[in-house]
């Protein structure tokens, strides 16, 4: 019994200690990229607003976004390049299960089955690291993209502020509604132009490893004797003896109905470095040909090419499988842990540094809330995370996860831009850049419009309705609260 009891505590232990190890990994990544995300999200905006954002080294860009508080009227607003493409990458970085279930057809299942990546090499070592790809989608994606400054620069349109601080020109209602359209148009189409491009890379890397479907032949089929067409074939053994294998059976089914050879010749099969599938063996049983191993199963794929109902159908998709996908090893993981970490550190180390030095450098001011939003972004980026387990929750329409974290990003956003508004001029340098770090840092990464495009896409393939009231509840609720939080305070300090 206490030996018994000592194996359960290190089964436990070493169980705890596992998913501690995952946790810290998944943090790690998260935290890494979601530093380069703000970052990449910055630059991007600063190089679309060019001469919209004042003074820099950015005036020689192209003024193309901007922000109500600059330019009102604009809806082209500051983030909105930003979103593109971060729903492109997401859309690029999808898994061969959603692709395979968005766009259902059988090159589509063939080319991206059981990969995590489908944009990279099957063989690819990365295709198994889960934590590198969470650090990816939730972490760069999601803090390359955010909801709260989309919505803020509606609710700004709506009520109609603009700097400075304290004068109004009336109220944007129009442009307000096509800022929500465009920002949701925008990244949608990029997630599709993501996705076709990930169908297209698996493709060409299908293409690249040579693969066909080819069955391999057993050592003991030599010995079988010459067979007859499969329209004459009778009962001749009834015993279990192989006597055919699918390739052969393809090619004489091939001959009367050539179109039915793109049932079979369609299917890649990817060895990989690994065991070859194994091979179909057909033996004849009354009167119909059926596998002779066990992993197939007969299914009704085949009763078009000239074959019983349930003979080759299942052979068509089991054994031509893809190869195992390969694990990545300890060396691999630490070196990729290693890589997030030292971006982490790295970052992190220079933006305290600048922080510090630039708080004695007027003309250097204007860009020390770079520093701070990438200081706090990580903080948003984990609470999205935890947040992102309450999606499904209840089997409903609405995404709790995903709502949650954009309605707290949206709310946080507006409190910051409130706070700076009714106490501009009293602020010193630190508090204004802090509550910058917070809306373009922490709200910002909080916040997703990449992932939201996606669920939006989901639910359209299940029910368009559910689609549309997930839309309507994300646009109604930010809305009436920056109204609510940031407007009636914007009228009361005019």
């Amino acid at each position: 019994i206490c030996s018994d009891c000592y194996v359960h505590l290190l089964r436990v232990i070493e169980t705890r200690m596992s998913r501690a190890s995952i946790l810290w990994r998944i943090h790690l990544h998260l935290a890494a990229f979601s530093q380069l995300g703000v970052l990449t999200r910055i630059v991007i905006g600063r190089l679309f607003s060019g001469s919209c954002s004042g003074n820099g080294r950015w005036t020689w860009a192209p003024c193309v976004t901007g922000s109500g508080l600059m330019v009102t009227g604009d809806t082209l607003f500051h983030d909105f390049p930003a979103n593109v493409l971060g729903s492109f990458i997401i859309g690029l970085l999808s898994t061969g299960s959603n692709l395979a279930a968005i766009y259902p057809c059988q090159c589509t299942t063939n080319n991206v089955s059981g990969l995590q990546l489908p944009s990279l090499p099957r063989n690819s070592k990365l295709q198994s690291d889960g934590e590198l790809h969470i650090g990816l989608r939730t972490g760069y994606c999601g803090s390359l993209t955010t909801f709260s400054s989309w919505f803020m620069q509606v609710v700004i349109l709506m009520v109609g502020r603009s700097m400075p601080p304290g004068t109004v020109r009336g109220t944007h209602w129009v442009q307000g509604m096509w800022a929500i359209y465009l920002g949701m148009s925008g990244p949608l189409f990029a997630l599709i132009l993501g996705q076709h491009a990930a169908l297209a890379a698996a493709a060409f890397w299908v293409a690249a490893e040579q693969t066909s479907c080819r069955w391999q032949r057993p050592m003991w089929a030599t010995d079988v004797p010459a067979f007859k067409p499969i329209g004459t074939l009778t009962m001749q053994s009834t015993k279990a003896k192989p006597v055919l294998e699918a390739a052969e059976v393809a090619e004489v089914a091939a001959d009367p109905a050539p179109e039915a050879a793109g049932a079979f010749g369609s299917v890649a099969v990817s060895t990989g470095g690994n065991p070859p599938p194994p091979a179909l063996v057909l033996e004849v049983a009354d009167g119909k040909l059926l596998p002779a191993n066990a992993e197939f199963a007969p299914t009704a794929a085949t009763a078009g090419v000239g074959l019983p109902a349930n003979t080759l159908g299942a052979a068509a998709s089991d054994s031509a499988s893809p190869a195992p996908i390969r694990r990545l090893t300890r060396p691999a993981k630490l070196l990729v842990d290693v890589a997030a970490g030292s971006s982490f550190l790295t970052l992190t180390g220079v933006s305290l540094a600048y922080a510090y030095l630039d708080r004695s450098t007027t003309p250097k001011n204007h860009r020390r809330y770079w520093w701070f939003s990438i200081l706090l972004g990580p903080a948003g980026c984990f609470l999205r995370w935890h947040l992102s387990h309450l999606n499904g929750w209840r089997d409903g329409w609405l995404q709790y996860g995903t709502f949650a974290a954009n309605m707290l990003g949206c709310v946080l956003d507006y409190v910051c831009e409130a706070l700076m508004f009714r106490l501009a001029g009293s602020l010193t340098n630190t508090q204004q850049v802090t509550l910058q770090g917070l809306m373009v840092g922490t709200a910002g990464c909080l916040t997703t419009v990449s992932t939201y495009v996606f669920e939006i896409q989901k639910l359209a393939l299940a029910s368009p309705i559910l689609a549309y009231k997930y839309f309507l509840a994300s646009t109604v609720v930010p809305v009436a609260l920056g109204i609510l939080v940031y407007g009636i305070p914007a009228w009361m300090g005019t």
